[in-house]
C-alpha cells in the first residue's frame, strides 16, 4: 500500500462509520502497508470493526468519540480546549487547505483528524504532514486517552503514530 493510500484508509476508518465504509471493510481485504507493527494495529482495529454491526459501530462512535472530551478527533481542542486561541489555530489550518485548493466544505472543522489525513492523502502530502507534526503532542495525548479508556480506535492512532515516526524522520 502506498503512503497516501494508507493515510486515506486511516482517514476513512477514523471517521463516522457509514454504510458504504461498513460494507467495504466487511467485504474486502485491506492491503497491508508492509510495516509489521503498523499493519498489526490496523488488523486489530479491523477485527473490532468487523465484529460489530453497523448500528453498534455508529452508536459506539457517537458515545465514545463525538461526545468524548478526552477522546475526540479535534487536534486543536486537545491543545486549546475552549480557549480563544483555538479559533486562530482553526483559521490557520483552513488557510493551508485553501492555499492548496483543497475544499473542505462547511460540515467539518479543519482540525478534524480524518480531514487532516484526507488532505495529506488527496491534497498536499507534505503540508498535511506538517500539520500532523505541529500537533504531534496532541496526537500522542489522544492516543494515551484512547488507550486508557480501552477504545479500539487507539489502534488506528497507534498505527498513525508509528507511521509518523518513520515519515517525519525522512523530512
Amino acid at each position: 500500500m502506498e503512503k497516501r493510500d494508507f493515510l486515506r484508509l486511516l482517514s476513512l476508518l477514523l471517521d463516522y462509520p457509514d454504510e458504504e465504509l461498513y460494507n467495504f471493510v466487511k467485504n474486502n481485504e485491506i492491503e497491508p502497508l508492509g510495516v509489521e507493527e503498523i499493519d498489526q494495529n490496523i488488523w486489530r482495529f479491523l477485527d473490532f470493526f468487523r465484529s460489530q454491526n453497523l448500528r453498534n459501530l455508529q452508536e459506539y462512535y457517537v458515545e465514545n468519540i463525538d461526545f468524548g472530551k478526552d477522546t475526540n478527533f479535534y487536534l486543536t481542542y486537545h491543545r486549546y480546549a475552549e480557549d480563544k486561541k483555538r479559533g486562530q489555530a482553526l483559521v490557520e489550518i483552513k488557510e493551508v487547505y485553501q492555499s492548496c485548493g483543497f475544499d473542505i466544505g462547511s460540515n467539518e472543522l479543519p482540525d478534524y483528524l480524518p480531514l487532516v489525513l484526507e488532505f495529506a492523502a488527496l491534497g498536499d502530502y507534505y503540508k498535511g504532514l506538517e500539520i500532523l507534526e505541529k500537533y504531534l503532542p496532541e496526537l500522542e495525548k489522544m492516543k494515551k486517552n484512547f488507550h486508557e479508556k480501552g477504545n479500539p480506535y487507539f489502534y488506528l492512532l497507534e498505527a498513525l503514530s508509528l507511521f509518523l515516526q518513520k515519515e517525519l524522520v525522512k523530512k
